[in-house]
């Protein structure tokens, strides 16, 4: 009876850290997905919590149990089971990523090099907005800081002026031609929205 509780204590200790390397495998292959792509029985476990509680790896000391088994012992060792499902999750979606990005990579097809230029156009539009949003908080910096130097005196005001002209300057730097069809200018379209009574 002694040797039986021994060696059920010895398997249920095994299987605490078959699951706490599960879980460590789950978290690397979270941070380097591109290392496990060719591994298709880890990519066919990670489907779903009941194909990667029967699957083992022994070379990362990770056994084979019931799902029901591994969902205990996660919620002794993680806190909860739920932490382990949302590992597998992470895991499988890093690699379901990595895999699009290996297949858009590969720009020797047309398929490749079309998802590259939409990538690209996706990208360019992201750019795009951002220096929108930029050049609108921009324009808006440039308005306070004539209020206040107004605000302060001639002096103040002066040299304001003088250092927004620098700064207006080091736009003529730029590589890209500048569109102005697409300008707006702010003090207009205000004028235009509130006119004065």
């Amino acid at each position: 009876m002694r040797e039986r509780s021994e060696k059920h204590f010895e398997r249920r200790q095994r299987d605490l850290v078959s699951v706490r390397a599960l879980a460590e495998l789950l978290r690397q292959i979270v941070g380097e997905p591109g290392k496990y792509l060719a591994d298709a029985t880890l990519l066919s476990a990670l489907r779903s919590q009941g194909a990667l509680a029967k699957r083992a790896f022994p070379d990362l000391g990770i056994s084979a149990m019931s799902l029901n088994h591994q969902r205990r012992l996660a919620d002794e060792v993680l806190g909860s089971f739920g932490a382990l499902d949302d590992l597998r999750r992470s895991a499988r979606d890093a690699i379901v990523h990595a895999i699009a990005r290996v297949k858009r990579g590969n720009v020797r097809t047309k398929d490749g090099l079309l998802a590259r230029v939409r990538e690209l156009e996706a990208d360019n539009q992201l750019l795009r907005q951002d220096l929108f949003v930029l050049q609108r908080a921009y324009d808006l910096r440039c308005q306070q800081a004539r209020r206040y130097a107004t605000a302060a005196g001639k002096s103040t005001l002066a040299m304001s002026e003088k250092e927004h002209a620098e700064i207006e300057a080091t736009f003529s730097l730029r590589k890209k031609p500048i569109r102005t069809d697409n300008i707006v200018d702010l003090n207009q379209e205000r004028s235009r929205a509130h006119p004065r009574r």
